[in-house]
């Protein structure tokens, strides 16, 4: 209250945690467990009109944060956006530059030296080698080289020709575990 300056506990009928007032265009946005487990609530500066926006079960509802619509919030080991306008929630994606010398981009100065299996084609005009967990056909002569699956993530082992020339297997974690994989 501006005149008396005095403080009035707006969700004094409710004996659980309400935390984090955040304004928000004619409301207070504000973390509650009244559902069990923490999560977005809103309300009338007046302390009506009570609306619960997320409804997470697994985690409570850490630290949060508004700009605008958008209240950012940790969940979790996550971070997440919730859109009070539109009622979208989704998780941040974050991804960390790391100085760590292995995870640097760096040239191979020898490529022979990286390649782990080489396979002639039936009929001897390509070879199929497997370089550093990819899969690539080379001609015998001229030609271009083709780097047989563009996918990130996924590593080959022994990539060779199947009888007919025309296809690839190769070892291969694309489900996890170690499988035999035919290459487009």
């Amino acid at each position: 209250d501006a005149e008396t300056r005095e403080a009035t506990p707006l969700t004094a009928g409710y004996d659980g945690t309400s935390r984090r007032p955040l304004a928000w265009r004619d409301r207070v946005v504000f973390t509650s467990d009244r559902s069990g487990r923490m999560n977005l609530w809103s309300m009338q500066p007046d302390g009506s009109d009570l609306r619960q926006h997320t409804t997470h079960a697994d985690f409570d509802i850490g630290s949060a944060s508004i700009d605008g619509d958008r209240v950012v919030y940790q969940l979790g080991p996550d971070l997440r956006m919730h859109d009070l306008a539109s009622g979208s929630d989704a998780p941040i994606a974050i991804h960390l530059a790391s100085d760590f010398d292995q995870t640097r981009e760096r040239w191979i100065k020898d490529p022979a030296a990286a390649v782990s299996a080489a396979h002639i084609s039936p009929d001897g005009d390509r070879v199929a080698f497997t370089i550093r967990g990819r899969a690539f056909v080379v001609p015998a002569k001229e030609g271009r080289t083709v780097d047989v699956d563009r996918r990130n993530g996924i590593r080959y082992r022994e990539a060779a020709f199947m009888p007919d020339g025309a296809s690839l297997v190769a070892i291969s974690d694309e489900s996890g575990e170690l499988e035999l994989t035919t290459l487009p």
